[in-house]
């Protein structure tokens, strides 16, 4: 991208310059300073609106805004809202997760967890460490369970809790999704958008 910027300016550089596509009459500091603000404008048009348009599309960046899900881990599917158990909200995640083995940048589940880190993403700890407590968000001290999700880094545990559920309290919005619960975790839900036509 900044070649391809840098190489863009130059040719708009070039094509600005007194006497190449435009003339303007005036002493030379006039028309100096005419050229500078041509330039700038057509700069700003033409070359930063595009560098704008390439963070916007960033694929290392959240595709979906809030609690959701990105489905197809961002290969153009659409965003599905994590679902709710009564009033508790599960949140999506990994979000953006860096280890030495590389970076993983979309939202591909969903779970719940009693502690957040401080962009409120869901914690992650490397084997065999436990879980951290944010004392400030988490009055109750409550703890989380590391858990391990196929497909990372085997060392990688996210960090997940169950919600308190009462039988009454409706489940709402898991149509979408797959159900996971190994022996003795805490649960967590996969999108399953992604296996339809």
């Amino acid at each position: 991208m900044e070649l391809l910027l840098a190489l863009a300016s130059i040719i708009l550089f070039y094509l600005i310059t007194p006497g190449i596509l435009i003339s303007m009459k005036g002493n030379k500091y006039i028309i100096a300073i005419g050229h500078a603000i041509l330039f700038s404008i057509l700069f700003g048009i033409f070359c930063m609106n595009g560098l704008s348009k390439e963070k916007l599309t960033n694929p290392n960046t959240t595709a979906c805004p809030g609690s959701a899900v990105h489905n197809r881990w961002g290969q153009g599917s659409k965003c599905v809202q994590c679902p709710s158990i009564g009033e508790v909200q599960l949140a999506a995640f990994p979000h953006l997760v860096t280890t030495e083995k590389g970076t993983w940048g979309f939202d591909g589940f969903c779970g719940y967890a009693n502690n957040y880190d401080s962009n409120g993403n869901i914690n992650t700890v490397m084997y065999p460490n436990e879980c951290p407590i944010n004392e400030i968000t988490n009055k109750n001290k409550l703890k989380d369970y590391p858990v391990y999700i196929p497909s990372f880094d085997p060392n990688l545990r996210f960090c997940l809790s169950n919600p308190e559920w009462k039988p009454n309290q409706q489940w709402k919005g898991f149509e979408n999704f797959n159900f996971i619960w190994g022996g003795g975790n805490p649960f967590y839900l996969t999108s399953n958008e992604y296996e339809r036509k």
